[in-house]
């Protein structure tokens, strides 16, 4: 696509919920490619996606991972949207955006061990449709992977779709409640990510 096309910023957001190493690999040295991947503690699994992998020679900034504690919900991943993604993402400018759709974040999904709602992820596509509307003329393609509980995987495909194309699609379903001590972890990490991020990008 970079060369196909003549691009030199793209945007690859991976909300799968296990890091994506090989596409960290593929794309460390490079500022061509921003990826920014929010996804559950990968010291089990795949032992890649720490706050420190922030790329190396012209990628070096370029890499930005925000490793969530299991179990953190909508408020915590919301809000490392809000205050870690979005400015990035602003600064950055992408000519065109990628989203790698882990669906496996959801709280019933037996192989993830994060507690998404729907409503979560009706809320990360809000935030990615508009930031491509303003940013690169709504060029933006999403990509299912993950997602291992089929009773939940269409209905969040179907919310995802109509977020995208500007349909309304109502949800049914309360988000899981989580402990004020992960809330307190996941907030942590949000702060030491935008520490190290601050070195690249304008964070507050």
């Amino acid at each position: 696509m970079l060369k196909k096309f003549g691009l030199k910023r793209i945007l690859i957001l991976d909300i799968d919920a296990h890091h994506g190493n090989g596409t960290q690999e593929i794309f460390y040295e490079t500022d061509e490619v921003l990826y920014i991947s929010l996804h559950q503690d990968p010291c089990i699994f795949p032992g890649t996606g720490f706050i420190d992998e922030i790329g190396e020679g012209k990628g070096l900034g370029y890499n930005v991972n925000v490793p969530l504690p299991f179990r953190t919900g909508d408020h915590v991943y919301l809000r490392a949207m809000r205050e870690v993604v979005t400015p990035i993402i602003r600064e950055y400018k992408p000519q065109f955006m990628l989203v790698s759709a882990g669906l496996d974040g959801h709280y019933a999904d037996p192989i993830g061990n994060l507690s998404l709602s729907t409503l979560c992820y009706q809320e990360i596509y809000e935030t990615t449709v508009n930031l491509a509307s303003k940013l690169c003329e709504g060029k933006l393609v999403s990509v299912l992977e993950g997602g291992y509980n089929p009773k939940f995987v269409g209905k969040i495909a179907a919310a995802i779709i109509a977020k995208m194309s500007g349909t309304s699609y109502s949800i049914n379903e309360k988000a899981p409640p989580t402990s004020k001590h992960r809330e307190r972890k996941g907030e942590k990490i949000i702060g030491e990510v935008k520490k190290v991020q601050r070195n690249f990008w304008r964070i507050n």
